[in-house]
């Protein structure tokens, strides 16, 4: 075995010590543990539930809006939408999803929750200017969960918020 692997080993035991008396007495290297990594536990579980209900939504509705459902292209028609502005949206919405749920790519994720923020807004006011209330209540709700999501979301780096 060369010196290399012997302090790999070393350096393996010593973190599993460190590792084992910090479970059982709760106390780690830096002094007593506090309740932060709960928080952030906390923290990550409301983003990833949050994320995980918007982009449900976000893909159930490009997938319909690709799929040209009768009651959506009734819906959109009644709005005074042209029937090809279905397929942009549907397209647009899909490919948001994607670029949410792909690691990294930080620019293209503040893109694709801008655009979902602006769909949410405009579907919101076309229905509002249009009468029908009751989606317009629903829609809110959906754009109180992405505006809450986008601002508690992410952790800031360089004053940009960067996503997982």
């Amino acid at each position: 075995m060369s010196k290399y692997e012997r302090l790999l080993v070393h350096k393996e035991n010593i973190m599993r010590k460190l590792s084992v008396s910090e479970v059982v007495t709760g106390v780690g290297i830096f002094g007593p543990r506090t309740n932060e990594g709960t928080k952030l536990k906390l923290k990550v579980i409301g983003y990833w539930l949050l994320t995980a209900f918007l982009l449900f939504n976000v893909l159930a509705g490009g997938i319909s809006e690709l799929a040209q459902r009768k009651d959506l292209v009734e819906g959109m028609v009644a709005l005074g939408y042209p029937v090809y502005f279905i397929m942009i949206l549907g397209g647009w919405k899909v490919l948001a999803t994607i670029a949410l749920l792909v690691p990294g790519f930080t620019r293209l994720k503040e893109w694709a929750y801008a655009g979902i923020f602006f769909n949410m807004t405009g579907a919101t006011i076309s229905h509002a200017v249009s009468g029908s209330v009751g989606t317009v209540r629903i829609r809110c709700r959906g754009l109180e969960i992405a505006i809450v999501k986008t601002l508690v979301g992410g952790e800031k780096t360089d004053g940009f918020i960067q996503r997982f």
